[in-house]
């Protein structure tokens, strides 16, 4: 089973992929400084660990970068979308 672990900041997304029940963490990583044009996605594996500068204006953009690197052929760790079986999200309540 995968899990999607995503902790969403006003101006940052960090993830980890983890394989249980192993609790292997396959990918983590992060997409920083959200909304201007030289944003940073962090991405890392057993086998790769790269940073790219591109802009990302906003978190749904951000997130489509993280699956585009976990699909990706030459350093992907899963193969389609439905591999995901769990999204989990950190919430931060305030008051």
């Amino acid at each position: 089973m995968h899990i999607l672990i995503i902790n969403s900041g006003s101006s940052s997304i960090k993830y980890q992929l983890i394989l249980m029940p192993q609790e292997s963490v396959l990918s983590s990583g992060m997409v920083e400084r959200i909304g201007l044009e030289n944003s940073i996605i962090h991405y890392k594996t057993a086998h790769t660990k790269i940073a790219l500068t591109e802009p990302i204006k906003n978190h749904n953009i951000g997130l489509k970068a993280i699956v585009k690197l976990l699909l990706d052929a030459k350093i992907g760790v899963i193969k389609d979308t439905n591999a995901i079986n769990i999204v989990g999200h950190r919430v931060v309540h305030g008051g």
